[in-house]
């Protein structure tokens, strides 16, 4: 197995573990939120009835990009690169970065 193989291989491993722990990730509703550039960036949200989600962004470009993320989420699994500024609620994702994040239940 070459370096790149081993991590990516280690990636999906965490992403099915992360899957396989909470189901909303793939049996919540979906929805998709606006973002200034839809053709680079897609961003949906899985919200729970108890007031906790799940947020996912993939920034498909080869530019980087920012996104508003709304309150109270933290990331949870996200490519090299990626920032979440909590005061001013801005996901910076690299070209070709993506991230999930999470906010618990109050």
């Amino acid at each position: 197995l070459t370096p790149a193989g081993a991590r990516r291989r280690d990636l999906v491993r965490k992403l099915a573990d992360l899957r396989h722990r909470h189901p909303a990730l793939f049996d919540a509703p979906t929805e998709f939120l606006p973002v200034p550039c839809p053709d680079d960036v897609y961003v949906f949200r899985r919200p729970l009835p108890d007031g906790s989600a799940w947020l996912t962004a993939v920034n498909i470009s080869a530019q980087p990009r920012a996104v508003a993320v709304p309150d109270a989420f933290s990331i949870v699994l996200a490519a090299d690169g990626v920032r979440l500024d909590p005061a001013g609620g801005q996901l910076q994702l690299p070209p070709h970065g993506w991230a999930i994040t999470n906010k618990e239940s109050k």
